[in-house]
Formats: structure tokens, C-alpha cells, sequence
């Protein structure tokens, strides 16, 4: 039996659900990784060089934290050591939550309020594919609803070709 396209679960939902996996196949599958050894100004350089605002911590492929711009603010600016000689597994999030490609966005959405996070790490066979972000989830969900709306031209509410 097949799944129904669409999910209209107690959220009430009506557009259809897409997943982690779907997600990334729009955005990607890149990830920008770090060795909990390296310095958090090093860390701070990579970002910077590749334009993200996460990083995730591996030690020989494996996660074992998370960094971010405001793990950065909260946990390195109020310090009184130097990045330059602060290592990045010192202020890395440890009790990283994360999800795996079969997740549905409403679950990441649920996960990133309740942990009170703005990124997931995706994880297949325990190695991280990705990273999705809660601006990624945002514009998935907002194509999507245009793709649905699409199928309804009388509605007025899509215009031919805006999808």
C-alpha cells in the first residue's frame, strides 16, 4: 500500500509533507566539518570562507558537537579567553539534537522549537549528510505551498509559471 501524497495529521495540515531527504536534494548535501582540536578562531575562518553560520565537530567522521554564530556570542565573546587560543571542543554544543533524511519538516520544525535550535545535523548510518537550517525548512515549505497552489488555477493565487 502506498503512502497518501498528502498529510493532513492534527496539525491540520493541507500541504503535502516533505522530508529531510527532499530538502537536501533542493539544497544539498554539503557540509562544513571541523576537528574539535582546532582553535575557535580557525573555526571562525572556515565559516567565514565557506559563508555558513554552522559548522559541524568530527572526530575521524564521527559528530561529536556543533558550532554556531551564537554559541559564538554566548560562549566565546562573554569569556575572557582569546579564540585565537580557545579550542573549538571547549564551546562546541555537545548534546547535539539531530535527524535523519526520512524526517519530515514538521518534526525538524517541532525539534527546533522544543530544543530551542536553528540547526540539524541530518545523520545516515551515524555519519552526517548535512545540515538543514530552520531558513531552509522555511523556504521548502514556502515553494511547496506555491507548487500545491499551482494545481488549482482557479484559485487566482498562483499565477501560471510563477512556480
Amino acid at each position: 500500500m502506498t503512502e497518501p501524497a498528502y498529510s493532513f495529521g492534527p496539525r491540520e495540515s493541507q500541504w503535502p509533507q516533505k522530508s529531510v531527504r527532499d530538502l537536501l536534494l533542493q539544497k544539498g548535501f554539503g557540509v562544513v566539518a571541523v576537528s574539535p582540536s582546532v582553535t575557535v578562531l580557525e573555526t571562525l575562518e572556515v565559516m567565514e570562507n565557506e559563508n555558513v553560520s554552522v559548522v559541524v565537530v568530527t572526530r575521524n567522521g564521527w559528530l561529536v558537537g556543533i558550532f554556531t554564530e551564537r554559541d559564538y556570542v554566548t560562549r566565546v565573546v562573554s569569556s575572557d579567553q582569546a579564540a585565537s587560543t580557545m579550542r573549538i571542543e571547549e564551546v562546541m554544543t555537545t548534546n547535539v539534537v539531530t535527524v535523519e533524511p526520512e524526517s519530515l519538516l514538521d518534526v525538524c520544525v517541532t525539534l527546533m522549537k522544543n530544543h530551542r535550535i536553528r540547526y540539524l545535523p541530518v545523520l545516515a548510518a551515524d555519519r552526517v549528510m548535512g545540515v538543514i537550517s530552520l531558513s531552509d525548512i522555511v523556504k521548502a515549505v514556502s515553494h511547496e505551498e506555491r507548487e500545491f497552489l499551482s494545481l488549482f488555477p482557479e484559485s487566482g493565487v498562483v499565477e501560471k509559471g510563477e512556480v
